[in-house]
């Protein structure tokens, strides 16, 4: 009897503990709190701290955005010179009266281009003589896909190996497309004959003159020039005509890919 009782019990509590199991296994279970997402662009907005350039784009007002281009540019100057520039402020207004009395000066129709790439856009902003600025924002030019056409040109135009290949010519007129076709309107309305580049980080050693329309190349069809800020370029029109020339280049460096067709450029620019 002893026995058989303590078979009961120990049956009893199996039975209880089946039962507890039974039951929390049928209590529905708290699902963990949803972890709050946002947008990748709201993410990447609230991780990065927007730059004096993409807040001044970000406004869409390119009369703004002119001192900022400059300013910021000069900075990079200063930071790879290893100096300090004067501090001269400069407007819009203040480049397209420039170039208003270098058309004049000279007869020419210059105008200045801005190529400023940024992450997720490559942006353009055009200033032609006594004109207010226009803006242009190239979508599909973001700095990745723009810095590997740039690299692939480059590459292209300097390898000896590929010299008598057409292999440039579509980085050449891709290149076109995303920096001179936005504008081009513009510039045919105007009768503009000079283009004068001023090109942000990655940018500043393209060869300009091999951009290609898919008829003509860019040297064709423009003057074309580059300074690196236009804070920092003099503008005092002086007649060289009649002036001797000093010209000077390098066609092989140490860390750089070699430019062949440097001492062409130099003895037609002596003649």
């Amino acid at each position: 009897e002893t026995a058989m009782k303590l078979v009961v019990r120990r049956v009893s509590l199996l039975l209880a503990v089946l039962q507890l199991l039974a039951t929390a296994s049928c209590k529905p279970t708290q699902e963990p709190a949803a972890i709050p997402t946002a947008e990748p662009n709201a993410l990447r907005a609230a991780s990065v701290n927007p730059t004096p350039l993409e807040i001044a784009f970000g406004r869409g007002n390119p009369t703004e955005v002119v001192p900022v281009i400059e300013q910021t540019w000069e900075k990079q100057y200063e930071e790879y010179f290893r100096r300090s520039f004067p501090d001269a402020s400069i407007t819009a207004k203040d480049v397209a009266d420039t170039l208003n009395r270098i058309a004049t000066q000279t007869g020419t129709k210059p105008a200045l281009i801005y190529v400023v790439p940024q992450k997720q856009h490559l942006e353009l902003v055009l200033i032609t003589p006594g004109n207010p600025p226009i803006h242009k924002r190239i979508s599909a030019a973001n700095k990745e896909a723009l810095l590997q056409e740039v690299k692939e040109l480059s590459k292209t135009v300097t390898d000896p190996n590929q010299r008598n290949t057409t292999n440039y010519l579509p980085p050449a007129q891709q290149l076109y497309q995303w920096m001179v076709a936005p504008v081009e309107p513009e510039l045919q309305t105007q009768g503009i004959d000079t283009l004068i580049f001023c090109m942000g980080a990655g940018l500043r050693t393209l060869p300009l003159a091999v951009l290609q329309d898919g008829q003509k190349f860019l040297a064709e069809k423009y003057s074309l020039t580059r300074i690196p800020a236009f804070k920092l370029t003099d503008t005092i029109y002086g007649d060289l005509r009649n002036s001797q020339v000093l010209a000077m280049g390098a066609s092989e460096f140490k860390e750089q890919q070699p430019l062949p067709a440097v001492p062409v450029e130099l003895s037609a620019i002596a003649q």
